[in-house]
């Protein structure tokens, strides 16, 4: 926790002065590129846009981003620490507004949830850029970084070099998370959105830094990569999905690096836990830093917006905030209302196949239930492990059954953790043993 405290605090000093360079020197490139991004069609008016190649998947989070880049320039603190925006179900109708002098009618609305790093790094971007290239280059170094953890990991394998370095689960492991992210995972409509983009390409970095060759300091020290990777998960993510799948990714991947190791549990839930920590003490800093700089109460509207998610509301007088307090964001769904959302969303993952989604989803789901009961007992825990995971899956989704609902489009990101412990499962339950063995590295032999 203190590590988490630390690197969290740092990374949000960091971001904060980076932002108010940003603003300091910024001469008006981005709302000239915003107007010329409306005026091509790389921005519409219509912010439910979905299922778009061109434009990424619903353009809503991504307008408000960049209104938070152009309002509240008059005062460093409403433009930096404090995030103002348009309070309206329209925003890309706003923006263009905006960004074209039309006259408003809309006031505005202090949005002191999160400093959000993705305005940080969006803002350069699009000055350099424009809309297009920026959206162009975070696909393609998301798909690189990918791709490149797909060939070190098949190198590694093919060679039989990688057990010299990393056991080979854990090549198996990251090709998995590789193949599924590129395969079932319809990245381009998140890995090319400002809102999105930067918290895949979080997740896509690690996963090519586990599959790295491993040293002392490294072999040690995977907590503390799963925080960095929490650290800036909890930055640039907006909670609607990637956060989890960080967890998971990093709990899964721990075990693997060493799955013979005396406290496989220990092991995990040390990545685990030290990535989620990350993450809370991220946000934990941005509320704590808005509520230093500006007059709102971040830590108020952030909590009651969470219970409102949870719908602590039904059980417990809390004074929501009028903006929140509307009938669609108060319902309490029901588990099948729940369900159908996921229904209705999978085929966003399985490439526009329903039927696909279902099998895939479906079998996946068997696969790491059978897993603790098919795999032999040195190979249970990573079986064990995979279950975990997955069930922390239908534990979020019905926890936060409105917050499902409302944005099924951005949580059905977390399903990609299905096929990932399937294939992971099924490694445990067919891998030879020789899979699992670790062999010595120089350091190792020398230290014992």
């Amino acid at each position: 926790m203190l590590i988490a405290a630390a690197m969290g605090l740092a990374a949000v000093i960091a971001l904060a002065l980076f932002m108010w360079l940003v603003f300091r020197f910024d001469g008006g490139e981005v709302r000239a590129e915003v107007r010329k991004a409306f005026a091509s069609g790389a921005l519409v008016t219509n912010s439910g846009q979905l299922l778009d190649a061109q434009r990424g998947d619903y353009l809503f989070n991504d307008c408000l981003i960049l209104q938070t880049l152009l309002l509240g320039r008059d005062n460093w603190r409403n433009s930096v620490i404090n995030s103002t925006i348009y309070l309206s179900d329209s925003p890309c109708l706003n923006l263009r507004d905006e960004v074209t002098n039309q006259p408003q009618g809309t006031t505005t609305y202090q949005y002191s949830r999160y400093v959000f790093a993705a305005r940080a790094l969006s803002a350069p971007l699009l000055a350099a850029f424009g809309m297009d290239g920026t959206r162009g280059l975070l696909k393609a170094v998301n798909y690189a970084l990918l791709v490149l953890t797909g060939i070190v990991t098949l190198c590694a394998l093919a060679t039989n070099s990688g057990p010299r370095t990393h056991p080979r689960t854990l090549y198996v492991a990251g090709l998995l998370c590789a193949l599924a992210m590129l395969s079932v995972y319809r990245l381009e409509y998140y890995a090319q959105t400002l809102s999105h983009g930067f918290s895949e390409l979080v997740i896509a970095s690690f996963l090519l830094y586990s599959m790295t060759p491993a040293n002392a300091t490294k072999a040690t020290g995977v907590p503390t990569a799963a925080i960095v990777l929490g650290v800036l998960t909890g930055c640039f993510e907006l909670l609607t999905g990637p956060g989890l799948v960080a967890v998971g990714i990093a709990a899964l991947l721990a075990h693997c690096a060493a799955p013979l190791e005396s406290h496989p549990y220990r092991r995990a839930a040390l990545a685990g836990f030290g990535c989620a920590a990350g993450i809370l003490m991220a946000l934990f800093w941005q509320q704590l830093l808005i509520s230093l700089f500006s007059d709102s109460r971040p830590f108020y509207q952030f909590a009651t917006h969470l219970a409102m998610r949870m719908q602590l509301h039904q059980f417990f007088p809390i004074p929501f905030e009028p903006q929140w307090a509307t009938v669609e964001n108060l319902h309490l769904y029901s588990p099948g209302e729940v369900i159908d959302s996921i229904r209705i969303a999978l085929p966003l993952l399985a490439y526009g196949s329903p039927l696909a989604a279902q099998i895939l989803f479906a079998s996946s789901a068997v696969a790491v239930a059978a897993g603790p009961f098919c795999a032999r007992r040195e190979a249970r825990p990573g079986c064990i492990i995979a279950a975990a995971v997955c069930l922390s899956l239908p534990a979020w989704y019905f926890a936060f059954s409105n917050h499902t609902v409302l944005h099924s489009l951005y949580m059905i990101r977390m399903a990609v953790l299905l096929p990932i412990c399937a294939g992971i499962s099924t490694l445990f339950v067919l891998a030879p043993e020789s899979w699992m063995i670790v062999r010595a590295t120089p350091w190792k032999a020398s230290r014992d």
